[in-house]
């Protein structure tokens, strides 16, 4: 960091990560973006939707692209490609765009614990419906949602930029209506924008159009990080005495044979039971995550996880 032209502070561009400011500068090379919703499905049909907020709209192009950028590598704790690891194989996806009456079902989607093949959106009680061109479903509840197939991807570090093509556009028509009033249109979507990291353990602020006010997303995980497993999040469950051992390895061995083959069909009965411990944890509801009772024998229990 050196003192630059008039009144400026320069910094080298290798410097930037390694400063101790470094989240504050990154944040301010970023024009906020509003949040969508990446919904994508894996090859036996489990739908994942993830928190995007940094991406590039190719408005002028013919046809019309989008591009963004999502972790492609597993980081310590942070389990990012499951979103990637689908849109390779799939080739396909959706963007949808949450208003600020969805603050909390953005914190449910982004949040990183929930295990992998169980959907965020019936875990948030979003309502998906059947896309016209790509197999993930669009959501109801946002106004606004795009059917991409995926164009090019671009490997960077533990990131990569992928790139897709809109080849279907669903609009509410109150939306619609208003055409030819942008600024009524914006207001109507209502979205957000991510401006800000705050609190311990972080959690994302974000910033409606109408100003009035920053949203920082609901304390959905874990009390101590950002990123993390799902049995993490179980373990601090258990020492903060609001479920027992014997419950958290009631789930764990849910979770884990659902792990060990995450097909919606053949294996009904365990993303079911998965999903609904979930949407207990997600909503706080820990008289009902105790009262759960799995339907297959207790004597069947791996207690070793």
């Amino acid at each position: 960091m050196v003192q630059g032209h008039e009144g400026r502070i320069f910094f080298d561009g290798g410097d930037i990560l390694a400063h101790e400011k470094r989240q504050q500068l990154v944040y301010i090379t970023l024009c906020p973006m509003p949040v969508h919703f990446l919904t994508s499905v894996d090859v036996r049909g489990n739908d994942n939707t993830m928190v995007v907020t940094q991406f590039l709209p190719c408005a002028d192009m013919d046809p019309l692209r989008f591009a963004f950028s999502i972790r492609r590598l597993n980081i310590g704790n942070h389990l990012g490609r499951q979103t990637y690891d689908n849109i390779i194989k799939t080739r396909e996806f959706v963007l949808s765009i949450p208003g600020k009456a969805l603050a909390r079902e953005i914190s449910v989607c982004g949040n990183p614990y929930l295990p992998y093949g169980i959907s965020e959106i019936t875990v948030a009680s979003l309502t998906p419906y059947a896309s016209n061109k790509v197999q993930p479903p669009s959501i109801k509840e946002c106004k606004i949602n795009m059917e991409l197939t995926l164009d090019h991807v671009l490997d960077l570090n533990i990131y990569s930029l992928i790139v897709g093509t809109v080849v279907g556009l669903s609009v509410n028509t109150e939306i619609w209506e208003l055409v030819d009033n942008r600024l009524e249109q914006l207001k109507r979507v209502d979205p957000l924008m991510e401006v800000d990291l705050s609190g311990s353990p972080p959690r994302h602020d974000l910033m409606p159009l109408d100003k009035d006010g920053i949203v920082h997303l609901e304390d959905i995980g874990s009390s101590r990080i950002l990123h993390g497993a799902f049995d993490q999040w179980l373990d601090e469950l258990v020492e903060e005495n609001i479920i027992s051992s014997e419950k958290r390895n009631q789930i764990i061995t849910i979770w884990k044979r659902w792990e060990n083959f995450r097909d919606p069909i053949a294996n009904a009965t365990m993303e079911t039971q998965l999903t609904q411990i979930c949407q207990y944890m997600c909503n706080k509801d820990w008289e009902g995550l105790n009262g759960f009772l799995p339907t297959i024998s207790i004597e069947d229990f791996d207690l070793d996880y």
